[in-house]
């Protein structure tokens, strides 16, 4: 068996990998795809909820009101800065993970230029076995022709 048959299992491990960190990568973008879009939802809705308070308050609020209004808009505030940091995070993940991938598809790429020389390589060796074959085929024919 030659080396790049004995490489085959190595290379598959390799591809494996690859395969894994390409979809953890597609679902690390998605994830943030998502949560940037939630971050938005938040900020779109603190806004309306801001606007709603200020056309509220402009008819007059009672203190109870006006402090409900206020703890809900900190809630608001606080989800959103949440989502912020979390952002950031998916964000370091996301970054991570396309690292990774890109290192195991290098991975991938060197072995298989590792199998391409090794076949090469035993093409050549078949190659000269072949000519050394004919070469000492037409050798005995020569000698049997001066025999007779």
């Amino acid at each position: 068996m030659g080396r790049s048959k004995r490489m085959q299992p190595v290379v598959k491990l390799a591809e494996d990998r690859e395969r894994n960190d390409a979809r953890e990568f597609g679902q690390s973008e998605r994830r943030l795809a998502h949560m940037q879009q939630k971050l938005v939802e938040l900020q779109q809705y603190r806004g309306e909820y801001a606007r709603r308070f200020e056309a509220a308050g402009s008819c007059g609020l009672h203190a109870m009101q006006l402090r409900d209004y206020r703890m809900f808009l900190d809630r608001l505030s606080a989800a959103i800065a949440q989502q912020t940091v979390a952002i950031v995070r998916a964000r370091q993940d996301l970054a991570k993970q396309r690292h990774d991938w890109l290192l195991s598809r290098r991975r991938v790429k060197a072995l298989d230029k590792v199998i391409e020389r090794y076949e090469r390589q035993e093409q050549d060796v078949e190659r000269r076995l072949e000519q050394n074959e004919c070469d000492e085929h037409s050798a005995q024919s020569a000698r049997r022709r001066q025999k007779q």
